[in-house]
């Protein structure tokens, strides 16, 4: 279902005071600039965009943001390459291929700085080894169907290496492309698969429904050590808008790295709850339930853009051919992108 965009919901009579309180510049609000960002409906994934604009941070900076609903990475390539949106929510693989065809793209801000992933297994599929954890559990993996999102893409990359370095062959599984995570509900329900690697909110869903269980969440560090600490998405923007328009893309960070200082504090945890039920709903979940995938997924959450990141990025893709020149930071980030999620 297509999000519509929220105004602010904050009182002219309060915003000078807030925006000294919080240090913002009070020039950012001087002229408003119409603003179209790109968000996955239905997905957790870009929900820092919904608290900019339900907490007032993108007005607050001078823009008037309208939040623009993509279904896919593929689509919200083609929005920022086009300029249909000034900024996209996209995955680092995704940038190495969007770069790689010549195609004028660059990464202005981080939005998730660790993999907003866990490994979930159809509940009636055996697991002896689940009490073991990551690696040994991934051995119960021989001769599954392992749903992805498509062949060829991040999450198909990123579940073989979770077998590969559990020492299973890639090709002691079976690969079926089910699509996104609603989807992939449907094929575990049916038993076309027995695992799957998804986003939130799909796994707590199935634990509190019984339909599956997680075995390696990736948000907390579980898998391979290689891939903690490893960013997944970030947010771009075209090399016209951030060469034309330069301020535009520093209110953007900045809004965005203010609304990351505003989720990551724990008083704002239940507001944040709140917001994210309203634009995400799960029936499935308790509100307590809710409140803990929150709570749960938050560090995989900031603004960085690493060296780290990147590096790890280039030597998978690499790997799987899906990349065949080495890229410089330069060539995929923008000078002005955050290597560090900080407030200050």
């Amino acid at each position: 279902m297509p999000v519509n965009p929220i105004r602010c919901g904050f009182r002219a009579l309060f915003l000078p005071p807030l925006v000294a309180l919080l240090g913002w510049s009070a020039s950012a609000t001087a002229e408003n600039l119409p603003t179209k960002v790109g968000i996955y409906p239905g997905s957790l994934v870009s929900f820092p965009a919904f608290v900019a604009q339900e907490k007032g941070f993108y007005q607050a900076n001078g823009l008037d943001v309208s939040l623009i609903s993509i279904p896919d990475g593929a689509a919200m390539t083609a929005a920022v390459v086009s300029d249909s949106v000034q900024f996209g929510n996209n995955a680092y693989d995704n940038l190495f291929s969007t770069v790689s065809k010549g195609l004028p793209v660059k990464a202005v801000v981080g939005n998730t700085v660790a993999l907003p992933y866990a490994l979930i297994v159809r509940s009636d599929f055996p697991l002896p080894h689940k009490g073991e954890g990551y690696p040994k559990v991934m051995q119960d993996l021989k001769g599954a169907n392992v749903g992805v999102i498509a062949r060829g893409v991040s999450t198909h990359y990123l579940t073989e290496k979770l077998l590969t370095k559990a020492g299973v062959k890639s090709s002691d599984v079976t690969y079926l492309a089910v699509g996104m995570p609603a989807s992939a509900r449907s094929a575990m329900k049916n038993k076309s698969i027995d695992a799957y690697l998804s986003l939130w909110p799909l796994p707590p869903i199935v634990e509190a429904t019984k339909e599956g269980t997680v075995i390696v969440n990736l948000a907390r560090g579980e898998g391979p050590p290689d891939f903690k600490d490893l960013g997944y998405s970030l947010w771009w923007a075209s090399d016209k808008t951030i060469a034309s328009n330069p301020e535009l893309v520093k209110r953007f960070v900045r809004a965005t790295e203010q609304s990351y200082c505003w989720y990551r504090d724990p008083k704002n945890l239940d507001e944040l709850v709140g917001i994210l039920k309203k634009k995400v709903p799960t029936t499935e979940l308790s509100d307590e339930q809710y409140r803990t995938m929150i709570r749960d997924m938050l560090p995989a959450y900031g603004t960085a853009v690493t060296e780290k990141s990147v590096k790890v990025w280039q030597d998978l893709l690499t790997e799987q051919k899906q990349v065949t020149k080495t890229f410089k930071f330069s060539d995929l980030v923008a000078p002005t992108a955050p290597k560090e999620s900080k407030c200050s």
